[in-house]
């Protein structure tokens, strides 16, 4: 996303960028703001231009949560230091000068793509472990070390005087069998599709975990007997 008050600069600036990128311009750094909430990888702003102010909108990108880790490339006058130091203090990546060497501008931004490529790599690596840790591969449910810390919680602020909380434990029955007749493929896919209907029948604040090999438990947060019986 490419914003300016100047048409012809802002496509300048997106001729120079790399051939993999699609430019989007803007004039309107409301407009820009909403464009850069819909999977934009980079965000040009000059804020060389007196019409509209481009700190604010390297404020509102930094300061959006859907937005945080945009990185931002700003269009400054060499002239103007602090201007340049404010955005960068804003969380601006990289400044680059006016007027604005085409082969300068298409170096920093690869650069810039190349790093948010890199960090999209990190957190999505860094979201499976976490998820990997709490979660059963098998089913997709909990697992034991996780609903056990939950259970604590939940059964320490009942005993505190908190909200009442209910306990279901529940195995399947004859599975062995059903390993046995049928091989451990048959017998996982029991097990997915048992887990499927727990959780299709759970209240959204309830949480269900594969606590052992067929067994299962479903953490009932503010539920007492009457409650967890339905």
């Amino acid at each position: 996303v490419i914003v300016s008050a100047d048409p012809r600069a802002a496509n300048r600036y997106a001729a120079a960028l790399p051939s993999s990128v699609t430019p989007s311009c803007y004039t309107d750094p409301a407009e820009a703001a909403a464009a850069a909430r819909a999977g934009t990888d980079l965000l040009v702003v000059d804020l060389t231009s007196p019409d509209y102010d481009g700190l604010r909108l390297c404020a509102r990108v930094r300061s959006d949560a859907e937005t945080r880790q945009l990185p931002i490339l700003a269009v400054v006058s060499p002239d103007d230091v602090p201007k340049a130091v404010r955005a960068l203090d804003l969380g601006v990546n990289d400044i680059i000068h006016r007027p604005v060497d085409a082969g300068e501008l298409n170096a920093r931004a690869r650069t810039q793509l190349r790093r948010k490529r890199y960090a999209d790599r990190l957190r999505s690596q860094l979201d499976q472990s976490l998820e990997m840790a709490v979660t059963d591969p098998l089913t997709g449910l909990h697992n034991r070390r996780y609903i056990n810390s939950r259970l604590r919680q939940a059964l320490a602020s009942a005993d505190n005087g908190g909200a009442p909380v209910s306990v279901l434990i529940a195995d399947i029955d004859h599975f062995k069998s059903i390993n046995d007749l049928y091989g451990h493929e048959a017998g996982d896919t029991v097990l997915r599709g048992f887990a499927d209907r727990v959780q299709k029948a759970m209240r959204a604040l309830d949480l269900a975990s594969r606590y052992g090999g067929e067994e299962f438990l479903v953490l009932m947060p503010a539920a007492g007997l009457a409650e967890a019986r339905i």
